[in-house]
């Protein structure tokens, strides 16, 4: 009798019901934060920020494309703590993009792009390299509305820049 309950149709329907997913097993979609401290943003080099600001919304002008929206907060202050980072490793990188461009998702960005540099005393130097590379000048050329930096010196005076650009 085991036998054939265990292969009749009303046994498996009872043991589906009984076993099927309860409540415990559903996960409900989390909006993960991002914890950032804001006064980061204010160790960025302003003037350096605002002059790679002024010749990128005139490169982007010419080209008709929208000029970009300084963001002062948190794509600056992800730039600074990505920036500091590459100072403490004495290079330049890209690690750790996926955490900053979900930080700023998290904030209502729908997509964010990043130029980094190392070496250049000024600002218009800084562009000029990026504009010469095909690669990022594709992202200062990108569907982007505001851009933040991270813009520092190590112990050597040698600057190092993070640039997040996003919409």
């Amino acid at each position: 009798m085991k036998i054939i309950l265990k292969s009749s149709p009303i046994y498996l329907v009872l043991m589906f019901l009984f076993s099927s997913c309860t409540e415990d097993l559903i996960e409900t979609p989390r909006v993960q934060e991002y914890a950032i401290d804001l006064s980061l943003s204010l160790e960025t080099n302003w003037p350096l920020a605002y002059e790679i600001l002024d010749g990128l919304n005139t490169h982007r002008d010419s080209i008709n494309l929208p000029t970009l929206i300084m963001d002062q907060t948190y794509a600056s202050a992800l730039a600074v703590e990505h920036t500091k980072y590459m100072i403490s490793q004495n290079t330049i990188s890209h690690n750790g993009l996926n955490t900053r461009t979900a930080a700023l998702i998290s904030k209502g960005a729908t997509f964010v792009g990043e130029n980094v540099a190392k070496g250049f005393t000024s600002g218009d130097a800084v562009l000029l390299g990026w504009l010469g590379s095909p690669d990022h000048k594709a992202i200062l050329e990108g569907n982007y509305t505001h851009v933040g930096f991270g813009i520092l010196q190590d112990e050597e005076g040698i600057y190092y820049y993070t640039m997040l650009l996003y919409q």
